[in-house]
């Protein structure tokens, strides 16, 4: 069973690699999936190390997503009144 994790971990880090150098939006995706896998793989092993690494995976990317979230609806709001602006100047 630790084979198949060290393989699915590795695995997952290529894709990860692939997706962020082909600006793939499912990026973050696969680092969240590390991230957990990671952590399972840190409780059930009882090794701490993978589990907090696991752990910063998790927080980091959940952190970008909800930046990047953030910074695309202000980013519409933006766009919708520039939108609104130029129809009402017609």
């Amino acid at each position: 069973m630790k084979y198949f994790y060290t393989a699915l971990l590795v695995l997952l880090v290529i894709l990860s690699v692939y997706l962020i150098l082909i600006d793939n939006y499912f990026a973050s995706l696969s680092l969240f999936i590390l991230g957990i896998l990671y952590v399972l793989m840190g409780r059930q092993e009882n090794a701490k190390f993978y589990f907090y690494i696991g752990l910063l995976i998790l927080i980091i990317t959940f952190i970008g997503e909800f930046a990047s979230g953030y910074i695309n609806q202000e980013t519409i709001e933006i766009l919708q009144k520039t939108v609104e602006t130029l129809q009402s100047n017609k």
